[in-house]
């Protein structure tokens, strides 16, 4: 039986000339914590085919355990793993999401803990000192398709929209169909419905 692990996940958020940026760390540092979780309940023969940490440095948002012990709130240990992991003394906080799907981290950690991760959106200035391992990161980069600032992106049109139109098509049945356009229409604003500026999640997802 899988256990249980709260974790707290920091969208720290800037906007400079214009273009919204996102405080990133070291993904290793995250998923060398779920190791250590997972490596608990597996022998040892296995424990070093869990993780390639060589392959993991990449950008990812600041994120850490909570501790049931040492933090009170669940906002007081995301202020104290940001201050660790990043330098940065946050300011404004709020509670985002809550993301609680089943292997969500499978193909990164085998064997782990299922993660119900809290995220918590931060606002700041990018010229707010931060540590070194700490690096800020143009969010459109990851979400090119939300880039209006100059028209339509050319992703939505020659990617986005014909790979939604297969998805359409490839439904099982004239229902199905109708409920897929209904989804793509309200959600990427295809045909004559307006992009909607404030549905980034629905398309994420």
């Amino acid at each position: 039986m899988k256990s249980v692990v709260i974790g707290l996940s920091a969208v720290i958020l800037a906007v400079t000339d214009e273009t919204p940026r996102v405080l990133t760390v070291d993904r290793s540092e995250s998923t060398r914590m779920l190791k250590e979780i997972s490596q608990r309940s597996v022998s040892s023969d296995e424990k070093d085919n869990h993780l390639d940490g060589n392959s993991l440095r990449l950008p990812a948002l600041p994120f850490a355990l909570l501790d049931p012990v040492a933090h009170r709130t669940l906002e007081l240990g995301l202020r104290a793993h940001v201050l660790e992991q990043t330098g940065l003394e946050l300011g404004y906080v709020e509670q985002l999401y809550t993301f609680g799907d089943r292997d969500r981290i499978r193909d990164e950690v085998k064997e782990t803990p299922r993660v119900i991760s809290v995220a918590y959106i931060a606002l700041t200035r990018e010229n707010t000192a931060v540590s070194q391992e700490a690096q800020w990161q143009d969010c459109y980069q990851y979400f090119p398709w939300e880039d209006w600032r100059e028209g339509q992106p050319k992703l939505l049109v020659h990617a986005i929209y014909p790979a939604l139109e297969a998805w359409i098509q490839s439904a099982p049945n004239s229902m199905e169909q109708h409920q897929r356009r209904e989804r793509a229409t309200i959600t990427f604003g295809l045909g004559q419905t307006p992009w909607d500026g404030y549905r980034v999640l629905e398309r994420y997802e």
